[in-house]
C-alpha cells in the first residue's frame, strides 16, 4: 500500500466516521423531538383538563340553604350576576347536612318568579346525574333586569322531603355604545386563565420528570 492509498484509506474512514456520527445526532435528535412532543402533548392536556374541570362545575354561582337534616343548593351556570337575555341553565340539589351526600327524591318543584311578579319558569323536575352530581334542572331565559326569587319543594313518596326560597339578581342587557368595543364574556377569561394556568403546571412537571 502506498502513502497515496493510505491518506485515501484514512479519508475514508473519517467520512465514515462522520457519517456514522451524523446519523446517530439525527437518531438523539428524533429521540429528543420525541420526548418534547411528549412534554407538549402533556402540558396542552393539563391545560385542557384543568379548563375543563372549570368549565363542568367551576363557573356556576352557588346559593346553599340549611333545612333541618338537609342543605339545599340552589345553582346557576355563570359567575356573579346574570345578564337580561341569556339562556341559563338552574340546578338544585339536596344533601345531607352532615354527609354532603345526594339525597334521593322523587322530584323537586322549582318556581322562579320576577320579586312579586309573575312566574318566568316552572316545573316538576325528576332527580338526575348530572356533572356536579345528582340533582334536577330547568333551564331558559330571564326577560329584564332585576331580583327574582326561586321556591323549591323536595318530594319523596308523596311527602314533602324540604323546601327552601332563595333569591338572585339579573344584570341589564349589554348594550354596545358606538366605538366602544364589545365586553369580553367573563367566562371566557375564565377558560383562558385555566389553561394558561395548566399550560404552567404542566411545564414545572416536565421539569421534575427530567
Amino acid at each position: 500500500m502506498t502513502w497515496g492509498n493510505c491518506i485515501i484509506f484514512i479519508q475514508q474512514v473519517t467520512i465514515a466516521n462522520d457519517f456514522e456520527s451524523q446519523i446517530y445526532s439525527a437518531k438523539i435528535m428524533i429521540a429528543m423531538n420525541k420526548s418534547m412532543q411528549q412534554k407538549i402533548l402533556l402540558t396542552i392536556s393539563l391545560g385542557l383538563i384543568i379548563a375543563g374541570s372549570t368549565g363542568a362545575h367551576g363557573l356556576v354561582t352557588t346559593q346553599q340553604q340549611t333545612v333541618g337534616s338537609y342543605l339545599i343548593e340552589f345553582e346557576y351556570n355563570t359567575l356573579g350576576n346574570i345578564t337580561a337575555g341569556d339562556y341559563m341553565l338552574y340546578t338544585v340539589r339536596l344533601l345531607d347536612v352532615k354527609t354532603k351526600d345526594p339525597v334521593p327524591f322523587d322530584s323537586a318543584f322549582v318556581r322562579i318568579d320576577e320579586k312579586d311578579g309573575p312566574a318566568i319558569l316552572a316545573g316538576n323536575l325528576a332527580q338526575a346525574l348530572q356533572i356536579g352530581g345528582l340533582g334536577a334542572s330547568i333551564n331558559g331565559i330571564m326577560p329584564k333586569a332585576g331580583t327574582y326569587a326561586v321556591e323549591v319543594r323536595f318530594q319523596k313518596n308523596d311527602k314533602e322531603l324540604a323546601m327552601g326560597n332563595f333569591n338572585f339578581d339579573v344584570d341589564p342587557a349589554y348594550q354596545p355604545a358606538a366605538n366602544k368595543p364589545k365586553s369580553i364574556n367573563q367566562n371566557y377569561i375564565t377558560i383562558a386563565l385555566s389553561v394558561i394556568c395548566g399550560i404552567i403546571i404542566g411545564i414545572l412537571i416536565n421539569k421534575f420528570i427530567r
